[in-house]
C-alpha cells in the first residue's frame, strides 16, 4: 500500500489515476494511504479526485464528508465525468444529501438521461434532500421529456414534498 500511495504524488496524472484506482480496489485495506488520499482529494485532475474521494470515503467511513467532496467535484468537473460522480453520490443513498444541491443542478443538464438519473439520485437521498433540491425538482415537473417529469415527481414524493394522490 505505501508504494501505491506514493504514486498519488506522481507528476503524470495517469500514474496518479492508476494509483487511486489501485487503492480503490483495496477498499478499507487502503487505510495506510489515508494521508495521501486526503491530499489526492484536491488533485487538479478530476478523475484522480473522484477516485481518491471514493477511496477515502471507503477508508475513512465518513459518507457525509464524501458526499460533500463529490458535490464540490460535480460543480467543477466536465460533462464526461459527471455521470460517474452522480453514480458515486447515488451509491451513498441518504448519506449523499450533502451533495443534493449539486445533483439538483443536473436537472437542467442538456442530456435527458442525466436529468432522469439526477432526479432518481435525489429520490434515493430521501427527505434530507428536500431543502436543497425541492425548487429544482418542482421545476423539473415542467421538463419537455416525460421520463424526466416522472422521475421528478417520484423524487418529490420520496423527499416528502408531495403526497400521493
Amino acid at each position: 500500500v505505501p508504494a501505491i500511495a506514493e504514486r498519488l504524488g506522481a507528476e503524470d496524472e495517469m500514474v496518479r489515476l492508476a494509483a487511486a484506482l489501485a487503492l480503490q480496489s483495496l477498499g478499507p485495506e487502503a487505510i495506510d494511504a489515508a494521508d495521501r488520499l486526503r491530499e489526492a482529494k484536491t488533485d487538479p485532475d478530476h478523475a484522480v479526485r473522484l477516485a481518491a474521494i471514493e477511496v477515502a470515503g471507503a477508508v475513512e467511513q465518513d459518507p457525509a464528508a464524501t458526499a460533500a467532496a463529490l458535490g464540490i467535484l460535480m460543480a467543477e468537473a466536465d460533462g464526461d465525468l459527471r455521470p460517474f460522480i452522480l453514480n458515486a453520490v447515488g451509491a451513498l443513498g441518504t448519506a449523499g444529501a450533502p451533495a443534493a444541491g449539486a445533483v439538483a443542478g443536473l436537472l437542467q443538464d442538456g442530456e435527458d438521461w442525466l436529468r432522469v438519473q439526477a432526479a432518481r439520485t435525489l429520490a434515493g437521498m430521501g427527505p434530507a434532500a428536500a431543502e436543497a433540491a425541492g425548487k429544482a425538482l418542482f421545476a423539473a415537473r415542467g421538463d419537455s421529456v416525460p421520463e424526466v417529469r416522472r422521475a421528478a415527481e417520484e423524487a418529490l414524493l420520496a423527499v416528502g414534498l408531495l403526497e400521493k394522490k
